[in-house]
């Protein structure tokens, strides 16, 4: 009897950016051409693709969608997409949003939320241009795949032990104990200018930054407007 083989190109597995979950409801990942992927177990799940580039957006109902760009290549890629939530989402906890517009489709920004030294700190000090750290992070930094940010600079991290990091890319500057450290959101807007930013936690300030100049944001209990214009 033949045997039929069937190649899996790319295996997505999507991340709750709020919980560091498996995300609650339905999720999808479909390319450009609209072929979507299948779910399995909780993974979305590409298989039998022409050779090439693919464009692949990823999203759900209480999600904000994200595109991914991959290429196929002879081995299965595993590629880990972290969803933030959208205003659909069921909130069960206590949380930080901002909304607002940009003054393009086309803008890109971070938002920074400090964290006390009580929630993370660095363990030692670390000259510009090294990429290994030491640090006390806080679990849910690690979970949701957020960008660690040192003095303003936006790092991804890899932990290589319980207290060891990899950053992904060299140290913009010295570093120390006395660095002040947060977790780093990027935002961009949809296709009418607009944005929604929601993470757990309640935090007092935000500091965003968009095009080269940072300010800080007062945060209410409620959800807080902010928009991101270039200065005139």
């Amino acid at each position: 009897m033949d045997v039929i083989s069937i190649k899996v190109n790319f295996v997505i597995v999507p991340i709750d950016g709020y919980t560091g979950e498996t995300p609650a409801g339905a999720v999808f990942a479909v390319t450009s051409d609209g072929k979507r992927a299948l779910k399995k177990d909780g993974y979305l799940v590409f298989y039998g693709l022409s050779d090439g580039k693919y464009e692949i957006t990823a999203g759900g109902g209480n999600y904000i969608s994200q595109t991914l760009e991959l290429e196929t290549s002879e081995r299965c890629q595993t590629v880990e997409v972290t969803l933030m939530p959208s205003r659909s989402y069921k909130f069960n906890s206590a949380c930080s949003k901002l909304f607002g517009r940009f003054d393009g489709a086309d803008g890109k920004a971070e938002v920074i939320f400090p964290l006390e030294n009580t929630e993370a700190r660095l363990m030692g000090e670390y000259k510009k241009g090294e990429r290994k750290i030491s640090a006390f992070l806080s679990e849910m930094l690690l979970r949701t795949n957020a960008k660690l940010a040192i003095d303003g600079a936006g790092y991804g991290i890899k932990q290589l032990s319980a207290v060891e990091f990899e950053l992904s890319r060299p140290l913009e500057n010295d570093v120390g104990i006395n660095s002040g450290l947060g977790i780093m959101y990027d935002v961009t807007p949809n296709r009418c200018g607009e944005y929604f930013l929601a993470v757990r936690g309640a935090y007092k300030t935000a500091v965003a930054v968009y095009k080269g100049v940072s300010r800080t944001v007062e945060l209410k209990q409620s959800e807080n407007e902010y928009n991101f214009f270039k200065e005139r």
